[in-house]
């Protein structure tokens, strides 16, 4: 499992907007959030591939999409995003 250096910044911008109603939520959905990432090492056809790049898919969790890639040769995960429904068209990176 390998997550992108951006995770820390989705994660941080999602803590930033749960924490102004309750903190202790911001972060057990983040610890879930991430419990469910890891999740997907084991399972990883899980995800829905992604119209514009069928080799990354997307796995829902709440009101976010885990973005992330499988590579089968090297047996990895790489997590690219968190990103939720209403930010508009998803990234691809």
């Amino acid at each position: 499992m390998i997550f992108s250096l951006r995770i820390q910044q989705d994660l941080r911008r999602i803590v930033e907007r749960i924490a102004k109603d309750d903190p202790a939520a911001a972060e057990r959905f983040c610890v879930a959030l991430i419990a469910k990432a890891e999740s997907l090492a084991g399972t990883p056809e899980m995800g829905v591939p992604m119209r514009q790049s069928p080799s990354t898919r997307s796995f829902p969790h709440g009101s976010y999409l885990i973005i992330y890639r499988h590579d089968s040769a090297q047996q990895t995960v790489r997590i690219l995003r968190f990103w939720h429904w209403a930010r508009g068209r998803r990234p691809l990176r």
